[in-house]
């Protein structure tokens, strides 16, 4: 008998103290920071872990079909691959010709740089070229463009100005008449207008070449004289 009161003394203790044990704490426990950002990534690894199994490699290297495919757009395939029989038009960007075409045949007058005026007697810097011309002569454009300029000088003539790609405009002055109007396009070695009949000191062409508005030698864009006007004296 006294066995059995000892044994359920011992029973009773085991019951407490199981009860105790399972019961919640008082306060809630603080996950500490550290331990709150590597259970973060843990599900984060997680969601991407679950995420790469959803899309199972198939015999042709594509994703199955159960799996996240990108939503298609007009033109472009899931994926996002452009379909060539939507692919966009994208325009042509004009290009400048590497060589340009002398305007006119003619001896080269007065050439680009530092030049010295015998009438004056003074040195100036001269932008470009006067080529000397037989009267009546043609002018060609040196370089496809649009015609951003068609002025009547004082001496009655008309200077021509014709813008071209890549920020170059070429300059033609002297001309005794031009069928062109602002913002017509000319092609390389199109017929621009006419020289004088006749003029004091001679015919002569002035001609220039400007790129992003400076003055530059159309000696460097020009061929061999051979190709146009004489470049001798």
């Amino acid at each position: 008998m006294l066995w059995s009161a000892g044994a359920l003394v011992v029973l009773i203790a085991a019951v407490t103290i199981l009860s105790n044990g399972n019961a919640a704490p008082e306060t809630p426990v603080r996950l500490s920071g550290d331990f709150g950002r590597t259970r973060m990534l843990a599900a984060e690894r997680g969601a991407a872990e679950a995420q790469a199994m959803a899309v199972q490699p198939t015999p042709d290297g594509t994703g199955s079909a159960s799996g996240p495919t990108a939503p298609a757009k007009s033109g472009v395939t899931g994926s996002g691959t452009v379909s060539p029989a939507h692919a966009p038009t994208i325009p042509a960007t004009p290009t400048l010709p590497a060589t340009a075409v002398w305007p006119l045949q003619g001896r080269v007058a007065m050439g680009y740089g530092w030049v010295f005026d015998p009438t004056g007697r003074y040195w100036f810097y001269h932008t470009g070229l006067e080529i000397a011309a037989t009267p009546g002569a043609a002018v060609r454009a040196a370089l496809p463009g649009a015609v951003a300029a068609v002025e009547r000088e004082a001496s009655g003539g008309f200077t021509i100005v014709v813008t071209s790609p890549q920020s170059v405009v070429t300059t033609y002055t002297g001309l005794a008449a031009t069928s062109l109007a602002v913002g017509s396009t000319v092609g390389q070695g199109t017929m621009i207008g006419t020289m004088p009949q006749a003029g004091a000191g001679g015919v002569k062409l002035g001609f220039s070449i400007r790129r992003a508005g400076q003055p530059i030698d159309p000696a460097s864009l020009l061929p061999a004289a051979t190709a146009g006007a004489s470049r001798h004296s």
